[in-house]
């Protein structure tokens, strides 16, 4: 039973590596800088996490393989093996924490610095099943808006009619 339960999880981890190797493209392109960045840290943590994977899943197929029963006698107890279980633990620990301050540092590149100067300006503003998108308009300036002048058609996000920098302002429904 030991080997068929083996051979059975070698097959699926091969499996699982067949498919994933099949799934190139599975992710799509890539439509700023960002988002370069980010599947840059989410690749090198998906190798790094699918080699352990791997080694593990072998491993256990092995030991299963290596310690199934026979028929041949009892089952004995064998105690652990600290520097190993430590050496696994520091191992494990340290390549997760250093995945995520690698992590932090990508997060932060994307979302704590600047944004370029020329780049436009956009309100979006969330309701249940509905985006509004409010762009500057020609000046480049939003108007203001009051909660009181929202209408559910028509002036959605509450745009001050006499403000002169909101006449141009447009607005972008997306459900």
């Amino acid at each position: 039973m030991g080997l068929v339960v083996a051979v059975v999880i070698w097959g699926l981890l091969g499996l699982s590596v067949f498919f994933l190797a099949l799934g190139v493209g599975w992710m799509s392109p890539a439509l700023s800088v960002a988002a370069e960045r980010i599947d840059a840290q989410l690749f090198v943590t998906l190798w790094i996490t699918g080699i352990a994977f791997v080694l593990v899943q072998f491993c256990l197929g092995w030991f299963i393989f290596r310690y199934r029963d026979r028929g041949t006698g009892k089952a004995r107890y064998v105690h652990g093996h600290k520097g190993v279980e430590i050496g696994g633990i520091i191992v494990t620990s340290v390549t997760f924490v250093t995945l995520a301050i690698v992590g932090q540092i990508v997060w932060a590149e994307v979302h704590l610095s600047d944004s370029d100067p020329d780049a436009v300006q956009i309100e979006v503003t969330g309701e249940q099943f509905l985006w509004n998108m409010r762009y500057p308009g020609p000046d480049g300036q939003f108007g203001r808006t009051s909660p009181d002048l929202y209408e559910a058609v028509g002036n959605t996000v509450g745009i001050v009619p006499d403000d002169p920098a909101g006449a141009d302002d447009f607005i972008l429904q997306n459900q």
